[in-house]
């Protein structure tokens, strides 16, 4: 019995006594992030982690997908949503009926998708009713046949009778999604498309591939793949995954990478960590780690939809 009493007394002792333990070591706030599995904690876990040093408040990524991120959100599980598409008509409903308003949508980079092919491939670029005949089975864009070889899109010799291989991402990913939605006009994928865990994995197949066709994002481009061109339709001039060609829309593949959060019902301030953190996403430190990740600065468009959130503050 001695020694069990003296044992108890001195676990008592440790821990009234010993300095820096974990609870004293405990954040003093906490924020939660839900949402885009693979795109955006390319840039965000950083984000997270200059935040964490600079602020008494722990940051959480919870990184399983574009579509988890409103349900979280609306639940009250995430403070914010990080998304690669915006909110879709069944997710704003859902908003409507649990909450009777919207959350804000605050983009905080850019991004190009890119449809990509062996280096050693001749191809310059597609139009998006090619790329449309290509990935999918419904052909919604308007093209005429379906395209299976390359010789269909007027590759020669020893091209043209070749079978094209498919690959990309996950058909429900946000990646996934917004390519179905814009380049495939709303229709469905291939079923031989083959889905690979995230772009950098589908350009790397590709560029092992030398009769594959891939997408993805821009910042997946490794050497040995070759991003095409594309055009809006077929008459047009082919356009560049650049800065320029997403701000002014001539490339048709751009799209933009939201945080979205939902204000207090009562017009309350927000949280002042959570404040802060999304002030830091359009700071110039944070917009600088979005480029070096390989993606696009925020647009103007940003620091009104953030001035539109803290306004209800």
């Amino acid at each position: 019995m001695r020694t069990i009493w003296t044992r108890i007394a001195l676990v008592v002792a440790l821990a009234v006594v010993a300095p820096g333990t974990r609870a004293e070591e405990e954040p003093a706030a906490s924020l939660r992030i839900v949402g885009s599995g693979y795109t955006m904690p390319r840039f965000t876990r950083g984000w997270a982690e200059a935040f964490e040093r600079a602020h008494d408040v722990r940051v959480e990524i919870v990184s399983t997908g574009t579509s988890t991120a409103p349900p979280a959100l609306l639940s009250g599980e995430a403070d914010v949503g990080s998304m690669t598409r915006p909110l879709n008509d069944a997710e704003r409903e859902a908003f409507e009926r649990r909450h009777d308003r919207q959350p804000v949508a605050i983009p905080v980079a850019a991004d190009a998708l890119v449809v990509f092919v062996n280096g050693s491939n001749p191809l310059e670029g597609l139009s998006l009713s090619q790329i449309d005949a290509v990935f999918s089975q419904t052909r919604r864009c308007g093209h005429d046949e379906d395209v299976t070889t390359w010789g269909q899109l007027g590759l020669a010799g020893d091209w043209s009778d070749r079978a094209i291989g498919l690959y990309g991402r996950r058909p429900g990913s946000g990646t996934g999604t917004y390519f179905r939605d814009v380049a495939l006009c709303g229709g469905r994928f291939k079923d031989w498309l083959r889905i690979n865990p995230g772009g950098a994995s589908a350009a790397l197949a590709v560029a092992e591939s030398r009769f594959a066709i891939g997408f993805g994002s821009r910042s997946d481009a490794i050497e040995g793949m070759k991003p095409l061109g594309l055009a809006a339709n077929g008459a047009g001039t082919f356009a560049r995954p650049t800065a320029d060609g997403v701000a002014s829309g001539s490339y048709p593949l751009g799209r933009l990478l939201y945080f979205y959060v939902l204000a207090p019902a009562d017009g309350a301030p927000l949280r002042s960590e959570l404040r802060a953190f999304l002030e830091y996403a359009l700071s110039e430190e944070a917009q600088a780690a979005v480029e070096k990740a390989g993606f696009l600065r925020a647009p103007q468009s940003a620091a009104a939809a953030l001035s539109e959130l803290l306004g209800s503050d």
